[in-house]
């Protein structure tokens, strides 16, 4: 069984289903693209964030214009933006 198969068996019961969501992401990821370092991986994050919940009146801007909430953070993590962003090198 393959270590990300076993790591996600192992886990399954003390994760929700979007931890193991963003775990799966991870290890695309790091298949995709080894190399990117944990900031490369923040960075990404919050540039493929999608926001949640537009209508809610917390969101608010960063110094840098992004959206962030304190109820959602940056926002939902999109799977495939984050993998093809780094895939691509935009970072």
């Amino acid at each position: 069984m393959p270590l990300a198969s076993l790591l996600l068996h192992f886990l399954f019961g003390m994760l929700s289903d979007s931890h193991i969501h963003a775990l799966m992401i991870l290890i695309a990821r790091s298949h995709l693209a080894p190399d990117l370092t944990w900031r490369d991986i923040q960075h990404l994050s919050v540039l493929t964030a999608e926001v949640v919940n537009a209508e809610d009146p917390d969101w608010d801007k960063t110094a840098a214009g992004r959206p962030f909430s304190y109820k959602y953070g940056y926002g939902r993590l999109n799977g495939y933006e984050f993998v093809t962003a780094a895939q691509n090198g935009s970072s």
